[in-house]
């Protein structure tokens, strides 16, 4: 009977299940006569900058994880190193994105237990938490959480009094080897907001092992200085005594939400200087320690910096709100360079990572300006929230790529701007290159209180050529009439913007617009997705040369853009995608989770939709993913552009090479389960990214099964603290192209 069983659960099944027939790739796009190396990275925001080897070959690459625009969840994005010594040359690795866990507010990496491999230091409710880099050159990259939380002893001299190192959501820690002993330590802000505590990492002291982290409070008060409110006050902890005061003093005022550290050694003597960036500033804040290893003292400072110690050597880093900074190597050269870049919402977007090269030719630092949008000027970089649509706007019968969204940060406000590629490649190579970045003259006919505008094609007065709906700060809908004529290019002029010519009240707000002929009656409808994740109907009850719209439905049964609710509350941000597939109407609907659902439409509105994937073809983009599905090859099959919360786009081809690789897939090696054995977590992965884990299912050698656990990603950490130590079947179904197949792996618990 078990060897039958065995046998049954060994057996691969297969199922029907539609998807789309694209994979991630590249087209060409210039800009000012630039080929572009990462046009279609997504675009940066508010982001961490660390160095890791992610495809261990010896050379530092760049992991990037961006806040995009304070979503619960943020992403992470990785540039690999391919450029000579010297040389900051990158490619993106979207397939590596999703090799990290799922990581809110900040995350950094280090490496903390000396195998040459950076480590993961992250941001969870009251304190740090590390993930150890497990992965290798055969393997590829992956991480097993090892500390949940971070504790430390905050009375190292009496009774033990162990405790989690505080790090709030909105500041970040220093993590560095603050004594110079071979392991890492950890300053961070107190609880109290103004004091930065030292807690010491005693691995070496105690002759741990290397993957050990333990820490001790040594200095509550380091540096003997407060900072609050953007300014830093000198020599505010004297004794014990002193510092207690302070505290008492300080703990019922209302502090700043959070500030960053960053620690280096500027002036080569040994010790740790510190750069300080808070929520509530606009500069960064330079601190000179003069002190010792052992008692830091911070007895200078500056808001210039890098001007530091001379005044005008560079030019200043400065954000609209929260400027970080962060030390690493961008090109290979073994010697760290400093970037700068916004930690939250409301700053600097298309512009937000600035880089400072090191010109110093001894032990000390001297950081020069170079640029103010590292990494950004390789890619389509549109501010945040972009919403990328096609139109043929020079009349040449191939389409052009436009992309509109929440903005540009300019002058103190976003101002939102449609940016113009046009196609100057061929019907079957298309190649984008940058015409203007204000298309339509958007910047002349919209006033200043307008900081976002969503695009829409169209023919809506039937005359022949292709107008825009336009929705602004999420409520109004106006109509940009082209009076271009049939055949020529298009004209959109100040004139015949129509502010808010349908009059039309949402639902909801945050309507995103479509164009579509819902109903086949040869006129184009209105479909709109909202920030409450459903889709509406608006129908055109008018003529063709005089459209009205009329909302029909609710809203599409059975179709709801969300994520989980204790991650994104009661927001989606529906983006839809209306298409016609073999005489079946389809949905792909983008939303505040960067999944991308694929729904059956049936021809009554009314009727309940059918779901077919909630993340067709494993894509799940940055937050807000924004999905126009047409194509543009001209192999008669729709091709998939993805706007996202970075203001950048990506892009999903059906001539991809992978597309190919997918229909021919090995499904005998497309999953794998560790580590094996395996203690109190098992971490089960598909080995590509176009694979996705739809249910996990872990059963005895008895054939009973003991945990039945739904899952819709890339990745699944299953918990086994409550299974007895043995042997046991983990039953995995995944789900690819139009197939869905189940794989059984052994696992030992220990």
């Amino acid at each position: 009977m078990r060897s039958l069983f065995l046998s049954l659960v060994l057996l691969i099944h297969l199922s029907g299940k539609t998807q789309l027939l694209v994979g991630i790739d590249t087209i060409s796009v210039r800009e000012n006569n630039y080929c572009l190396k990462l046009p279609w990275a997504g675009g940066i925001n508010a982001a961490t900058f660390s160095n890791c080897d992610i495809n261990y070959d010896g050379k530092n690459d760049l992991v990037v994880y961006d806040k995009l625009n304070n979503s619960a969840l943020g992403a992470f994005k990785c540039f690999e190193n391919v450029g000579p010594t010297g040389q900051a040359k990158y490619k993106y690795r979207p397939d590596l994105t999703w090799k990290f866990p799922h990581i809110y507010n900040w995350a950094l990496m280090y490496d903390y237990n000396g195998d040459t491999k950076a480590d993961l230091f992250v941001s969870v409710t009251g304190g740090i938490q590390v993930w150890k880099n497990t992965g290798n050159a055969a393997t590829g990259l992956q991480f097993q959480m090892i500390y949940s939380i971070l504790n430390s002893d905050y009375n190292p001299s009496g009774p033990p009094a162990i405790s989690n190192i505080y790090s709030g959501p909105v500041g970040i820690p220093g993590i560095v080897d603050i004594d110079n002993d071979g392991d890492l330590d950890i300053l961070t802000f107190s609880s109290t907001g103004i004091f930065i505590e030292y807690h010491k990492n005693k691995r070496v002291e105690l002759g741990l092992p290397l993957d050990s982290l333990r820490f001790e409070l040594v200095d509550g008060c380091w540096g003997k200085l407060t900072e609050s409110s953007c300014q830093v006050n000198l020599a505010q902890c004297p004794n014990r005594a002193a510092y207690d005061s302070l505290v008492r003093e300080n703990q019922n005022k209302t502090l700043h939400a959070g500030a960053a550290l960053m620690c280096f050694d500027r002036d080569g003597d040994g010790d740790q200087d510190l750069i300080i960036g808070d929520i509530s500033c606009t500069t960064i804040e330079y601190c000179q320690n003069d002190g010792t290893i052992a008692n830091a003292i911070v007895t200078d400072t500056t808001k210039r910096y890098p001007n530091y110690p001379n005044v005008a050597s560079t030019t200043q880093l400065e954000f609209n709100i929260f400027p970080c900074t962060y030390y690493v190597d961008t090109d290979n050269d073994n010697v760290r360079e400093l970037i700068g870049a916004p930690n939250a919402f409301g700053s600097e977007n298309a512009t937000s990572v600035w880089l400072y090269k090191n010109t110093s030719s001894t032990s000390t630092v001297n950081f020069q300006f170079v640029k103010n949008n590292f990494l950004q000027d390789e890619m389509i970089e549109a501010g945040q929230m972009s919403r990328p649509i096609l139109l043929d706007a020079d009349a040449d019968g191939k389409k052009d790529l436009i992309v509109g969204g929440g903005g540009v940060y300019l002058n103190g406000a976003r101002r939102p701007r449609f940016f113009y590629y046009r196609n100057v490649g061929t019907t079957a190579q298309p190649s984008f290159s940058l015409i203007t970045k204000d298309y339509a003259s958007l910047s002349t006919v919209l006033s200043g209180s307008i900081i976002s505008a969503v695009p829409a094609p169209g023919d809506i007065d039937n005359d022949g050529d292709v107008d825009l709906f336009v929705v602004t700060n999420g409520n109004v809908l106006s109509w940009y009439e082209n009076t271009g004529g049939a055949g020529n290019p298009c004209v959109f002029t100040a004139p015949n913007y129509k502010f808010n010519f349908f009059s039309i009240n949402f639902p909801s707000s945050d309507p995103m617009p479509q164009l579509f002929d819902f109903d086949k009656d040869g006129k184009l409808d209105l479909m709109v997705g909202t920030k409450n994740g459903k889709v509406y109907y608006y129908r055109n009850t008018g003529t063709s040369s005089a459209p009205t719209f009329s909302l029909i439905t609710g809203s599409f049964p059975n179709v709801s853009l969300k994520g989980d609710f204790f991650i994104y509350g009661l927001d989606g941000f529906g983006a839809p995608y209306f298409y016609d597939e073999a005489g079946q109407t389809k949905l792909l609907g983008g939303c505040i989770t960067g999944q991308i659902y694929l729904w059956n439409v049936p021809s009554v509105s009314t009727n309940s939709c059918t779901l077919i994937d909630s993340t067709a073809n494993s894509i799940l983009e940055p937050t807000y993913s924004t999905p126009w599905y047409e194509d543009i090859n001209g192999d008669s099959k729709p091709d998939l552009f993805i706007g996202n919360a970075g203001g950048g786009v990506s892009f999903f081809s059906s001539k991809a090479p992978d597309v190919s690789v997918k229909d021919n897939f090995k499904k005998e090696n497309s999953v794998r389960v560790y580590p094996n054995p395996a203690g109190n977590f098992v971490m089960i992965e598909s080995s590509e990214s176009f694979v996705s884990i739809k249910e996990i299912e872990l059963i005895t050698i008895l054939g009973e099964k003991i945990k039945v656990e739904k899952v819709n990603g890339h990745v699944y950490e299953l918990n086994m603290a409550d299974v007895p130590a043995g042997i046991y079947f983990i039953s995995i179904t995944q789900q690819f192209n139009e197939q869905t197949y189940t794989t059984t792996k052994k696992i030992i618990k220990r």
